[in-house]
């Protein structure tokens, strides 16, 4: 299953399309990997969605992949590192798993 993993733009070139060209390079590797599937196993199945996962508490990112077309589909807990005032630490968090519809 294709899996959208740290997909990042520096803040100061947000809002310039450049997430979306980013996001829309992994659809179009998804679609290729899809056809090797099928041609592989039979049909696409697994290979046909996008998967990834957000921290919940990512209002911006949340909104992008829905502004995207992508769909919540579920929701996880664990630990993540993230960078603090202090420098680097494990901290729980839930992450919300919003996957694209199918075409």
């Amino acid at each position: 299953r294709p899996y959208v993993s740290n997909l990042v733009v520096s803040s100061s070139l947000r809002r310039c399309g450049i997430g979306r060209r980013l996001l829309a390079a992994c659809e179009e590797e998804a679609a290729q990997w899809a056809a090797a599937c099928g041609s592989v196993g039979g049909g696409g199945g697994a290979c046909e969605e996008v998967w990834l996962e957000v921290s919940a508490a990512n209002s911006n990112a949340l909104s992008f992949y829905s502004s995207c077309g992508f769909r919540q589909a579920g929701s996880t807990r664990g630990s993540e590192v993230q960078r603090g005032e202090g420098g680097f630490s494990m901290v729980d968090v839930e992450r919300r798993g919003p996957c694209q519809a199918p075409p």
